[in-house]
């Protein structure tokens, strides 16, 4: 399958990961990393989990992450495993109020799709745009995600 539609797109959503609590009305983030205090952005209290996600990582986060890593995607700077309010995202590349997503067979369960449904809501309601892939596209098509991926961002 196809990624699906992003969620969000910038002229309809709050500037990306700042408009929820109003502090500020950036696109792009500030300087110096200052995201990472910022009370949206990588809370304190979901720093153990994010660290147990990236220390076991799924076969295609780690062949991803291999495609993304050290900006070697279009210069894009990517982070993995960081949270965002109360969620934790795969992968997140804070230039372009960009979130991507793998899937793998624990969002087929119906129970998890209301937990999904509230998390997109939750992002796209703070300016990002969601992609989501199937792990297995990743290892079958990785030059698909990455230009879907890329098809993303505002200046190529």
């Amino acid at each position: 399958s196809t990624p699906s539609a992003p969620v969000a797109s910038p002229s309809t959503a709050a500037p990306c990961g700042f408009g929820w609590l109003g502090i500020s009305t950036r696109k792009r983030p500030p300087p110096n990393d200052a995201m990472s205090d910022s009370p949206l952005h990588n809370r304190k209290h979901l720093k153990q989990r994010r660290k147990q996600l990236r220390n076991a990582a799924t076969p295609a986060e780690a062949a991803l992450w291999k495609m993304l890593q050290k900006s070697q995607l279009m210069g894009r700077k990517f982070r993995r495993q960081h949270s965002i309010g109360p969620y934790i995202v795969d992968f997140h590349c804070p230039a372009e109020c960009l979130i991507v997503e793998l899937d793998g067979v624990v969002h087929d369960d119906p129970a998890r799709h209301e937990y999904d449904d509230e998390r997109q809501h939750f992002l796209a309601e703070n300016g990002f745009t969601i992609l989501r892939f199937d792990n297995e596209k990743v290892f079958e098509q990785p030059d698909m995600v990455c230009a879907a991926i890329a098809q993303h961002f505002s200046d190529p």
